[in-house]
């Protein structure tokens, strides 16, 4: 997946991963984040480094550099 989002943020948790999806369903506009599941972790693209921010402190997961 090719994502102009600036900010990644990688989950290893499936069940975490689930919540942290209806939550910004919920919580953020549609044109402000993507979500892409792989095979180990799944991926959430944020365009707004608050976004993410807030996204990891709710949900955890790992902030993924240069992706």
């Amino acid at each position: 997946m090719t994502s102009s989002k600036r900010h990644v943020i990688a989950i290893e948790d499936i069940t975490e991963s689930k919540e942290a999806f209806v939550w910004c369903k919920e919580m953020l506009q549609v044109r402000k984040w993507n979500y892409w599941g792989g095979s180990n972790q799944d991926y959430f693209y944020f365009d707004d480094e608050k976004d993410a921010q807030y996204f990891l402190t709710v949900h955890g997961g790992r902030y993924v550099d240069g992706r």
